[in-house]
């Protein structure tokens, strides 16, 4: 054998941490994930953040100069190259914003001035912050800077965007790869919402807040604002919701919808002050009286009985410091890597995922509680179930197409082909149909609880496949796991929270964040067409005409189900998506 030369130099390998392809792997998720949590925290803290007025709405408005400019060019290219119509038509949709371009601006430079004066005398802030891109959230930025301050930016990496808007301020700047983590460090310090006329990715924001609100994960009050009133009233029907008992009025409540820069300024002084005082008067009220410290040991332990030996419990065990705020990146890892781990363990690679209401009680249920609530002359309860029986057939059309699924997919898993499992969020209502179905059909079906409802017990419904069901106390990593293995989506009748779902999953397809294409299938063709109105939102150019195409409005179990199955056996020939073979996309990651 011959000899080898020895080795001139001594291997110089970079640290783990400098390793920018095993950084950028799927391998490396959980880390990048962790910089995104802690990296803003510690920046935003160094720059004395603490109070955030969001400013959402559309990324496409533009000033009025630059809108005339953008006008007069497509008119004139659409004369040489009729390709371009669409994008004529659509921004001709869009005249409306330029108005509230310019309010936007105008509210985000007094809301900076004010919080400038306060500064100096001591008081506390309350910052500009966006979604960093262009548009309405460019025009809150400009305004912020124009009046001499800083404003944030919480930006997202998108094929289609290149960096933040030039007026975000340099080190209050963030570029996120994951929505969940922007989304959580846009609501984190949030001390106010104004949303402007937007898309799904506005009405997602919107309804994210509401539901934190709503479900008590964020526990203090928030002062909502609609800007613009025509749009809002035009597109949303929030009142329908309420009217059909598929929402409750107190989170109407938290609305407020003007027109102009001054009367929304007004409103947000108005709540902050308020809460000022409120806080102020609660810490000048007297303390309770603190427990009694135990008398310290004086003199010599010579004749002192021999002490127990300390056991301590591990670290990981220590409950108490486990459910601290020291340990909350521990349980959000804990949140990302069990779940993970289970769901490989079952081979979970394709997701059904099902939203709807859970304040729907099956047909036994509602009858029980009329008779109740008539009984104990109970007029409001009676009046919001008599407001509800026309939704109960949902359930008997929610629990069939979950049947069919489940049985269609059983089938091909004996086959060797791919399979496709049920999935809700584990509530009751209409969830627990959809979780009854697969059971039926003798499969198995997933829950995504948030572990905390403002109807019902809070527990996962008895339907749910037991290793299959899991409880999460971010609604963050909750959302990551919803979409990360869905491949279809049926949005049954529903409130705030369910809009909430709803539009995270559309934006995120319409983003490019999930990259592969899906159905969604909306059941209760009346109640989904008059609760938001899609046709009217791309008449305003907030949402393409193809956007609109891609939803099925349908009654019919069976309609969803030749809908949702032809669409994956196509996806499948096709060779359009390796999820549904069971690979991997990078994309994803």
């Amino acid at each position: 054998m011959a000899l080898r030369d020895r080795p001139e130099r001594c291997p110089s390998p970079p640290r783990a941490y400098k390793k920018m392809d095993f950084l950028n792997s799927g391998n490396a998720r959980i880390l990048r994930i962790m910089c995104e949590f802690e990296e803003p925290r510690v920046r935003l803290e160094a720059n004395g953040i603490d109070n955030i007025v969001m400013i959402f709405g559309s990324a496409r408005s533009k000033s009025r100069e630059e809108y005339d400019a953008a006008l007069a060019e497509l008119r004139t290219k659409v004369k040489s190259d009729p390709s371009v119509q669409p994008s004529l038509t659509r921004l001709e949709r869009m005249d409306f914003l330029c108005r509230y371009h310019e309010e936007t601006k105008k509210l985000a430079g007094l809301i900076t001035k004010f919080s400038m004066e306060r500064k100096a005398q001591g008081l506390p802030t309350y910052a500009v912050g966006t979604g960093a891109g262009p548009g309405m959230m460019e025009s809150a930025n400009e305004g912020a800077w124009r009046a001499g301050g800083d404003s944030l930016g919480f930006g997202i990496s998108l094929p289609f965007e290149t960096g933040l808007n030039p007026y975000v301020t340099p080190e209050l700047g963030f570029e996120f790869h994951y929505f969940f983590t922007r989304k959580y460090w846009m609501s984190y310090k949030c001390q106010g919402l104004v949303v402007a006329p937007g898309g799904y990715g506005t009405c997602d924001e919107l309804f994210e807040i509401l539901t934190l609100m709503e479900t008590g994960k964020i526990k203090r009050k928030l002062p909502v604002i609609l800007f613009g009133e025509q749009y809002w009233k035009d597109v949303l029907n929030l009142d329908m919701m309420v009217a059909s008992g598929l929402a409750s009025p107190s989170e109407l409540k938290r609305l407020y919808i003007c027109d102009t820069a001054e009367d929304a300024f007004n409103h947000l002084k108005t709540f902050w002050l308020n809460a000022e005082a409120e806080k102020k008067a609660a810490s000048e009220a007297p303390a309770a009286e603190p427990p009694a410290k135990r008398q310290a040991t004086n003199g010599s332990r010579a004749n002192a009985a021999e002490p127990e030996r300390p056991c301590p419990q591990k670290a990981y065990k220590n409950i108490d410091f486990i459910k601290s705020p020291h340990s909350r990146q521990f349980r959000i890892l804990c949140e990302f890597e069990e779940t993970r781990l289970r769901l490989e363990a079952q081979g979970i690679a394709n997701v059904l995922l099902f939203v709807g209401s859970g304040r729907l009680k099956n047909h036994d249920g509602h009858i029980q509680a009329l008779a109740d609530s008539m009984k104990t002359k109970d007029t409001t309860q009676t009046d919001l179930l008599a407001r509800q029986q026309p939704f109960l057939r949902f359930h008997h059309i929610a629990r069939d197409l979950s049947r069919q699924v489940t049985s269609w997919s059983l089938a091909r898993q004996a086959a060797g082909k791919a399979s496709y499992h049920v999935a809700t969020g584990g509530g009751e209502g209409l969830l627990e149909s959809v979780n009854e179905g697969a059971w039926e059909a003798g499969g198995k079906s997933l829950a995504f609880s948030s572990g905390s409802y403002s109807v019902g017990t809070g527990n996962v419904n008895r339907y749910v496949t037991p290793e299959l069901a899991f409880k999460f106390h971010y609604f963050f990593t909750r959302k990551f796991w919803m979409a990360y293995k869905c491949m279809g989506l049926v949005a049954m009748p529903g409130g705030i929270g369910t809009c909430d779902e709803l539009f995270e999953i559309l934006t995120l397809m319409q983003t490019g964040k999930i990259t592969r294409k899906f159905p969604v299938v909306l059941f209760g063709v009346d109640y989904w067409k008059k609760a938001v109105q899609w046709q009217k939102m791309a008449d305003y150019g907030m949402i393409s005409d193809d956007d609109v195409a891609h939803l099925l409005f349908t009654d019919s179990a069976d309609t969803a189900f030749r809908h949702i199955v032809s669409y994956w056996e196509s996806i499948e020939v096709d060779g359009q998506t390796s999820r549904a073979l069971g690979k991997k996309k990078k994309a994803d990651e």
